[in-house]
């Protein structure tokens, strides 16, 4: 009697469906099974190149034509990125050529994972490491960190890793794939912009700080003048520190209105032919009060002789006041600052060199940064914004000179070195400079509705032997325009009733025999401003509060 099995002959039984499903499915994960060990096996030889896909719970490995293979290793390239591929059960590790050429390692030898370990950085390796384990033994989907590696030619880069674990049936069998970043510069403008915001707080800090210092004078002096008013020495004496403390407040507004103008593009050179001899002596001017305050020993040192250069009066004076000033600031009371001035194989050299606090090396390359102060409490407390060696740095390049900064450390003083190119013809134009005209005597109409305002500044006008008159209104100053008769008319802008625009341009349509010169005397100062001043008819755009030295600029311009 023979044995036959129960379900031959019944292809419709269910269990015999079944088991053909059973065979099929079985067919296709072996084909699947085989296919990622060819492909694995592929890579890790190096002799082509696969990627993943999946999820967690299904994952299939696609083994990569030689075309596709090549522009992936071609993408790698441009962004900077490699592939790696790491079964920690077996100490095997596989990377791409692009991770080789970012971590500068042999294309041919093999790879182990001590041999990328030996390349991180020591400060970021145990946290990497402690990462890594962390990330098995919980048996993550994904990983990233972030670490440095230093490279065979001495460099360090930053790299950001990110891996994709590929779950076994047990966790012998996992594995890990990943990629590799270059991310070297961006963290460096990540740094950058860190470091930006850190000094913009800090600066804002030192501004608060900056503009309540005279404010507390001026506050003080304002009092005082009510008690002391009939006693003349006691009015002087304020006198005198009101005009320290607004000429402080002007300098650090000036400086900020300057690094707006620079950074927007909008800022001009009024070049003329100069003598730098009457440089120095309007910047030493400018910075005396600060170096007499601090009982400082100033000796100056200069040929004789003019030298001349094409630059911006103002300008220059304002960046060989700017360093006599940090002179004074930064060297200890009683001390000695020394200002040359030479010129040599046609280069006009200033140099301002002090015994003060000195610059440490490492601070030297920063020096001119925009908001940079030296980090010690002795500087800290001598205040400022900053911005007056940036501002010195540009106005320098701007007329096409260099500056430099030299010091042997804390304790052994300072020396700065401008350096600009002497004019062409020099000789003649120093002459030309010694036979310039006297200053010519005006007849001057001041207009501004603030009393203060324009008998200050009729008072200023009047040192320089200049015939003046005041008019508080726009209206006033048309009936003086006819009995005055005035060369040259300064006149504020935002005045009620009838603005200093809007008399600009009834000026101008009076069909005058003379038509006289104006300018306007505001406290905006944006180009957008000059540029509407002049729109309305003014010849020229001061803005307030203005010198001395710059009225007899203005005036000897007219000259």
């Amino acid at each position: 009697m023979s044995t036959s099995d129960p379900l031959s002959g019944d292809e419709e039984h269910p269990l015999v469906r079944e088991n053909l499903e059973l065979r099929e499915r079985l067919n296709e994960v072996t084909e699947r099974l085989d296919e990622a060990e060819a492909t694995l096996d592929a890579l890790r030889t190096g002799q082509g190149g696969a990627f993943v896909v999946g999820s967690e719970s299904d994952s299939r490995v696609f083994t990569l034509g030689a075309a596709d293979s090549f522009y992936l290793q071609l993408a790698q390239e441009v962004a900077n990125a490699g592939t790696w591929d790491w079964d920690h059960a077996h100490a095997r590790l596989s990377i791409s050529d692009g991770l080789r050429l970012i971590l500068q390692m042999d294309l041919s030898a093999s790879v182990a994972l001590a041999d990328v370990q030996k390349i991180i950085h020591p400060e970021d390796l145990p946290r990497a490491q402690r990462r890594v384990v962390e990330f098995l033994e919980n048996r993550d989907v994904d990983f990233y960190d972030e670490f440095r590696v230093r490279r065979a030619d001495g460099t360090t880069r930053w790299l950001a890793c990110k891996g994709r674990l590929l779950r076994g049936l047990e966790r012998s069998s996992d594995r890990v794939i990943g990629i590799c970043i270059d991310i070297t510069e961006e963290r460096a403008l990540q740094d950058a912009a860190r470091d930006t915001n850190r000094r913009k707080d800090e600066f804002l800090a030192m501004l608060g700080h900056e503009l309540r210092n005279p404010l507390s004078p001026l506050t003080t002096a304002a009092e005082l003048l009510n008690l002391e008013a009939e006693n003349p020495e006691q009015v002087r004496e304020l006198a005198r520190m009101v005009t320290r403390q607004t000429d402080q407040l002007r300098r650090l507004i000036d400086d900020l209105l300057d690094v707006s103008r620079i950074s927007r593009g909008a800022f001009q050179l009024k070049r003329e032919l100069l003598d730098l001899r009457e440089v120095l002596t309007a910047a030493i001017d400018m910075s005396r009060s600060m170096i007499e305050n601090a009982s400082h020993k100033l000796e100056v040192e200069e040929s004789g002789r003019p030298v001349v250069v094409d630059g911006d009066r103002v300008r220059l004076t304002q960046v060989v006041g700017n360093l006599l000033i940090n002179a004074a600031k930064y060297t200890p009371p009683q001390g000695t600052i020394r200002l040359t001035l030479a010129e040599e194989a046609g280069r006009a050299s200033i140099v301002v060199r002090d015994n003060g606090i000195g610059i440490p090396q490492e601070q030297l390359a920063t020096v001119f940064g925009l908001f940079t102060q030296l980090d010690s409490s002795d500087t800290r407390s001598q205040g400022g914004l900053g911005v007056g060696l940036a501002l010195a740095q540009t106005l320098v390049g701007l007329h096409g000179g260099t500056i430099a900064a030299e010091s042997e450390g804390p304790g052994t003083g300072s020396r700065f070195t401008v350096q600009l190119p002497v004019a062409s013809g020099a000789a003649s134009a120093a002459s030309q400079i010694s036979a310039a005209k006297p200053l010519k005597r005006f007849r001057i109409l001041v207009v501004d509705d603030n009393a203060s305002a324009a008998h200050l500044l009729s008072k200023l006008l009047q040192k320089l032997d200049q015939e003046i008159c005041a008019a508080e209104s726009a209206s006033a100053a048309m009936e003086a325009l006819t009995v005055f008769q005035p060369d040259i008319i300064i006149s504020d802008i935002a005045m009620p009733g009838v603005s200093g625009y809007d008399l600009a341009r009834g000026i101008r349509a009076l069909h005058l025999p003379k038509q006289p010169i104006l300018v306007a005397l505001t406290g905006y100062g944006q180009e957008s401003d000059r540029q509407a001043a002049l729109a309305a008819g003014f010849d020229r755009h001061l803005v307030k509060p203005v010198a001395l030295a710059v009225l007899r600029d203005l005036l000897m311009s007219f000259t």
